[in-house]
């Protein structure tokens, strides 16, 4: 692992022994954009830790939904694959350019289960992820179309370059249309 992306996903704050041990159960994986690390209705156990790029994961409908982003520094996964051994019902999707490290569920119940650093490691991801999920619902629900675009702008403004606005807009609960005269009158305001 780059020592870059072991500062950033906290995996340098473990003892050296644990590290050597969740090192060596994690392959690398990369992606280009438009590549898929996740298809609907494919079981995939994997846990994926973000160490560069971004991920969309969306649902097919009559329109696709885009359901959440993830950017660097944040754990990935179906959540119907690796906690229920399931097919997905998410897609998952590169965003751009990007690199992962996947660890297989399996070695990450046994790691933890040997290794109390490696099961807090784990934790506090997970603690992390869940943290952000409730604070996004609790956003998205309690605020205005333009708020919400504001609170994205705040939190995740590597989305603005690299993802398309009509995904941006679905994530948010809006219409393109809708989105773009957000975007016009803040920079209207601006001016």
């Amino acid at each position: 692992m780059r020592e870059g992306d072991a500062e950033m996903l906290e995996v340098a704050r473990l003892s050296e022994g644990s590290r050597a041990k969740l090192e060596e159960k994690m392959s690398t994986v990369r992606l280009r954009r438009g590549e898929t690390l996740v298809r609907e209705g494919e079981t995939e156990t994997g846990l994926y830790l973000l160490a560069e790029g971004i991920l969309r994961a969306f649902k097919q409908g009559e329109e696709e939904s885009t359901i959440w982003f993830a950017t660097e520094g944040e754990a990935v996964f179906s959540s119907q694959g690796y906690l229920c051994g399931r097919p997905s019902e998410l897609g998952i999707v590169a965003e751009c350019d990007s690199r992962l490290y996947r660890t297989d569920k399996e070695d990450v119940e046994r790691l933890s289960a040997e290794d109390a650093e490696i099961a807090n490691f784990f934790r506090r991801h997970m603690e992390r992820l869940y943290m952000g999920v409730e604070e996004w619902m609790m956003n998205m629900t309690e605020i205005s179309a333009e708020k919400r675009y504001l609170y994205l702008v705040r939190k995740k403004p590597q989305l603005l370059t690299t993802v398309k606005l009509k995904d941006i807009a679905s994530y948010i609960y809006l219409r393109p249309q809708s989105l773009s005269r957000i975007r016009a009158r803040i920079a209207k305001k601006r001016q």
